[in-house]
């Protein structure tokens, strides 16, 4: 139906048309009663003569009214007049992103401008379930003002068919087919996602493809994929990459990893959320980024060759292959290489985080961003690495005997022992966990793993299965649990660490498939894993070292001898993990762990001073209520911290912990003279109340029997202490613990996810904590003690929840690249809450954590100190030699 100027529609007089497409005709139209002018979409006629989806098209109009979101032109209505629909939509002046992209490629910083807004409109509509299923230039308006408005949010799915000749493919009309099961072909070819081409079910990740088409089209000015027929452009999609070398000079690096992240074919590989893309386009425009890359076909990873050729002179080699220098390893004993990681995150630095390969021609890492913890390995024949997994967040890699798949474990919602080929495919569920540090897998098709944070060892087959008990804890040696296994040759015999750590370290133990009975071997201050032909490899007084141990009659022999890479220094602690192969090759997670500082910064990120602490590596940070003290945790050694408080306004430092005690995790009480903190006592860790600068004996606070627990917050009225602990079927779960022992711990937060940090409201009604319940961490509220509902807080990760302003406000942390950002979202308490959306206060390179005080005024933030550098791995081509020259 034709609408002529003049013609009225209700309240809706009609002015103008404004064009057509594949969803109808458009036009300008006055609304009478409001006195704005608004746009009109006439829906076609298929519509009406098809119920079902004129249903479900009004369902999801409704939902789509329901957004307010300034980058998304909204929907005021849906009429209808003599029988005929149509949509009452927002009127938005100026051209389209299609019109303004025909005049070529837009600036850089153009470009990043529009296309972070169209980010975060695509991250409004994604968090109410709406998925746009048709983003390209043309639903694309730029105001006159120069603000970016999204159009058709959802409307693809109801669009008609279009036919396969169009010359112009990107002004074609949306595209569908009849249903095929899997589900339709929706989109405009030219943006369509892959499996939107094959005809599958498609989710929030085809609008992340077609985001990133977007984004290469407004860089270089050209389609990512281009062809004379529908038929030949989605060939190209399905099959080919885009030209990468087509991007200008000037892009930044992290854009062009973005770009790629984006149009990964498969949908598991690809980015996950939006809103990164919108961070990390924010943090590209702030100047929170690395130099433009001079070309995007840039290596992946440096990988560097460092060869000693005289005592005094080392020259460094650039190489591709391992091929090319693996002889020289033979007569150069010191021939090493450096692996890092410059495709986005860091690697994950803790134990079992990183295997190479029993045959020595792969190493398998971890690399944790702001969306988790993905798979990757790294060829060693080869420039690059390979993302094998990314679907959940991973904590455990290790590889099967014949160095053909991998074995890794998740948190989470999909908390599971896993395994996938080596090369890359579908993963595999073995068995459910709740959490796991360790596991391993012998020669006999046997994993050993530690399926919970405490109790014994489980076993189950390869194949699947389930899991039954492998170890058997010994109270007598005040062992709560089991971690860290690996298996020795025969495949029946493995090593693992007995909890908890004690001041020299961990207890190593080896055990067999065949009995439950263990034999002690040594203390050592990581865990151990064994090295042909016939060492154990482990931490001591921060030096790797390799101990001579027969597998066969399970006995040590001679003194542990330092090895490691001559071209590393520093001392290597509990997250060292080293892994040998078969062939002598030898991988070492380097975590350089620089001095970190504590600073107040203002509201803006600005620093305004730094706490006046002695240097050292602290990790927890408690300022005083009235924001004029802070108490600090350090670490001082592998197993041993200690609690410091300064008060600038006095100019005092001082150490609370006594000399040789571990204690950590301080919160103050109100009144800020006293606080509670967790200590290492008795073979276990209890949590005590003292004074500042009390002489008396601190005082017990009764608990649960807990392997960990820390206290993390207090109730206003200073009764209740609010504790993390480690759960022995689940991950960590947050308990109420009455301040005076008068009555018994009762469980807040209890479930299968990982859920801490909690800290109650100054109300005292409501408990801020973070989840990863949903695969990454969040932070979440609800009714303190409980039970009751919980609300999301954060959007697209967060932790370390902090109330201001009264209980009107929560901060949290939301990681990125390399840094973090302090976010603030506005919250009502009292008798229901409510919850705001969040909103960035600044980014800030090498942020580890933060805290506030409760007017909210200042931050208390903890960063690395200058010269921080990021884990890297450490390999060295064949360790065993330097046991020849000791």
């Amino acid at each position: 139906m034709t609408l002529a100027p003049g013609v009225r529609l209700g309240p809706y007089e009609v002015l103008s048309s404004l064009g057509a497409g594949g969803m109808g005709v458009v036009y300008r139209a006055r609304d009478s009663r409001l006195g704005r002018d608004v746009a009109i979409k006439a829906l076609p006629e298929l519509f009406a003569r098809d119920p079902e989806r004129l249903q479900r098209f009004e369902r999801e109009a409704k939902l789509l009214a329901s957004l307010s979101h300034p980058n998304i032109a909204a929907i005021y209505g849906l009429e209808e007049v003599e029988g005929h629909r149509y949509l009452v939509l927002e009127y938005v002046e100026g051209p389209t992103l299609a019109q303004r992209l025909e005049r070529g490629p837009l600036p850089l910083s153009e470009a990043l401008e529009i296309c972070r807004d169209i980010a975060a409109g695509l991250e409004a509509a994604h968090e109410s379930g709406v998925i746009h299923r048709d983003l390209k230039p043309g639903n694309v308006m730029l105001t006159p003002s120069g603000g970016v408005k999204v159009l058709d949010f959802g409307l693809a799915k109801t669009a008609a068919a279009s036919s396969d000749s169009s010359p112009h493919l990107a002004d074609s009309p949306t595209l569908t087919t009849p249903p095929t099961g899997a589900g339709v072909i929706l989109g405009t070819a030219a943006y369509m996602s892959p499996e939107q081409a094959r005809g599958k079910a498609v989710d929030r990740r085809t609008d992340i493809w077609s985001f990133g088409c977007v984004l290469y089209e407004c860089l270089t000015g050209k389609q990512a994929f281009e062809g004379e027929t529908v038929s030949d452009l989605i060939a190209k999609i399905l099959e080919r990459e885009p030209d990468w070398k087509a991007l200008p000079a000037n892009t930044p690096a992290r854009v062009a990893t973005l770009l790629r992240r984006c149009l990964v074919k498969d949908a598991k590989q690809r980015l996950r959320d939006i809103g990164d893309a919108r961070l990390e386009l924010t943090e590209v425009m702030t100047g929170a980024a690395e130099p433009a890359a001079k070309s995007v076909k840039r290596k992946s990873v440096r990988f560097e060759m460092a060869i000693a050729l005289l005592a005094a002179l080392a020259s460094v080699i650039a190489t591709k292959t391992f091929d090319r220098v693996g002889p020289r390893a033979a007569r150069d004993p010191h021939l090493h290489a450096v692996i890092t990681h410059d495709l986005g995150g860091t690697i994950a630095p803790y134990p079992a985080s990183l295997a190479i390969s029993p045959d020595g021609k792969r190493v398998a890492y971890l690399v944790a961003d702001s969306t988790g913890t993905q798979l990757w390995v790294r060829e060693l024949d080869q420039d690059a690495p390979r993302l094998v997994y990314s679907k959940t967040p991973v904590i455990d890699v290790f590889w099967s005997p014949d160095s053909r798949h991998l074995g890794f474990s998740t948190t989470g919602d999909r908390a599971r022992l896993w395994k996938v080929p080596a090369e890359g495919g579908d993963a595999v569920s073995i068995c459910d966990v709740k959490w796991t540090r360790g596991a391993t897998w012998g020669s006999k098709g046997v994993i050993v793993f530690q399926p919970a944070p405490e109790g014994p060892l489980y076993r189950v087959s390869a194949g699947g299965g389930d899991p039954v008990p492998v170890t058997e804890v010994d109270p007598a040696l005040h062992q709560t649990g089991h971690r860290m296994p690996g298996f020795l040759p025969d495949g029946e015999h493995f090593l693992y660490a007995g909890l908890p750590q004690g001041p020299r370290g961990w207890d190593i133990f080896v055990g067999s498939l065949g009995s439950k009975k263990a034999k002690k071997l040594l203390t050592a201050g990581s865990g151990v894993s064994y090295a042909k032909p016939g060492y154990l490899l482990y931490v001591r007084d921060g030096k790797l070292v390799a101990h001579r141990f027969d597998a066969r009659s399970l006995k040590l022999s001679g003194d542990p001898v330092p090895i490691g890479n001559p071209a590393d220094s520093g001392p290597v602690d509990a997250t060292t993990f080293a892994s040998a192969s078969r062939r002598g090759r030898l991988v070492m997670l380097r975590n350089s762990a620089p001095d970190t500082r504590v600073e107040w910064l203002d509201r803006g990120g600005q620093t305004l001073g730094r706490v006046p602490l002695p240097p050292g590596q602290y990790y927890q940070i408690a300022p005083s209520s009235d924001g004029r003290s802070v108490l600090a945790t350090r670490t001082v050694s592998n197993s041993l911290n200690e609690i410091w408080h300064a008060d600038p306004a006095r100019g005092t430092t001082t150490r609370l912990t006594p000399a040789g005690r571990n204690d950590a995790a301080a919160v103050w009480l109100p009144g800020g003279s006293h606080y509670a903190f967790a200590s290492l006592r008795e073979g276990g860790i209890r949590i005590f109340v003292t004074g500042v600068g009390d002489p008396a004996e601190p005082r017990l606070v009764p608990t649960m029997n807990a392997q960990f627990q820390s206290p993390t917050g207090v109730s206003p009225d200073g009764r209740t202490l609010v504790v993390s602990i480690v759960d022995p079927v689940n991950q960590f779960d947050i308990w109420a613990v009455p301040v005076d022992g008068g009555g018994k711990p009762v469980p807040v937060v209890r479930g299968p996810a990982w859920e801490d940090l909690g800290t109650v409201s100054p109300d005292g009604k409501w408990l801020a904590f973070q989840s990863n319940e949903t695969g990454q961490m969040e932070v979440y509220v609800q009714p303190f003690p409980g039970p009751g509902p919980r609300t999301r807080i954060s959007l697209d990760g967060g932790h370390d929840a902090v109330w201001t302003h009264g209980g009107k406000e929560l901060l949290f942390q939301r990681d990125a690249t390399g840094g973090g950002s302090v976010m603030a979202v506005a919250v009502e308490t009292g008798a229901h809450f409510s919850a705001g959306t969040p909103r960035a206060l600044f980014h800030r390179g090498g942020l580890l954590g933060f805290s506030a005080p409760p007017d909210g005024g200042r931050i208390l933030a903890l960063s690395n100190a200058e010269g921080a550098v990021p884990p890297t791995i450490s390999l060295t081509l064949d360790w065993t030699r330097q046991l020849k020259e000791k």
